[in-house]
């Protein structure tokens, strides 16, 4: 069975230089290479992560 994701809102800093815009969010227990940020087609900001320590206990127990 596959688990519906989890749809949290959390604060967010938004850092723009003339060619760059960063994005600062607070993610815990996730590293970066595990989080992805897109726009969406209406321009709304979608940061989503993906918990592999946490997948890789749930499978141990």
């Amino acid at each position: 069975m596959q688990e519906k994701a989890k749809i949290q809102h959390i604060p967010v800093k938004v850092y723009r230089t003339a060619d760059r815009l960063m994005i600062a969010a607070p993610m815990p227990g996730l590293q970066p290479e595990d989080i992805t940020a897109q726009v969406s087609e209406s321009g709304h900001l979608v940061i989503q992560g993906t918990c592999v320590v946490c997948s890789k206990m749930s499978k141990s127990f």
